[in-house]
């Protein structure tokens, strides 16, 4: 089960990357950013016979996502996802929204 795990964190981490490098006009494949996040990022952490110097990012990624949900929450009750007209929605492609 956890190999299908990380298969699967593996191959949404190489479309976000591929697509994160399109952005800055870089044209990177799925396959090759696959490749270079699991030679670069995860084969390390692979190896690690200990994971405690991992605990500060953990409560990093905690603090980030309540952030998020902050955001999101005070966004949805100010009404900026209120229709389709107003302020963020606009920023969606038409096919879309």
């Amino acid at each position: 089960i956890t190999f299908f795990a990380i298969l699967t964190f593996s191959v949404v981490l190489g479309d976000t990357f591929s697509a994160l490098f399109k952005t800055f006009g870089m044209s990177v494949s799925r396959e090759v950013a696959l490749i270079g996040l699991t030679l670069t990022v995860l084969l390390p952490l692979c190896l690690m016979k200990n994971l405690s110097s991992l605990a500060p990012f953990s409560l990093a990624g905690i603090i980030g996502m309540l952030y998020t949900a902050a955001a999101m929450a005070i966004r949805y009750f100010d009404g900026s996802y209120a229709s389709a007209e107003s302020g963020l929605a606009m920023d969606v492609a038409e096919s879309l929204r």
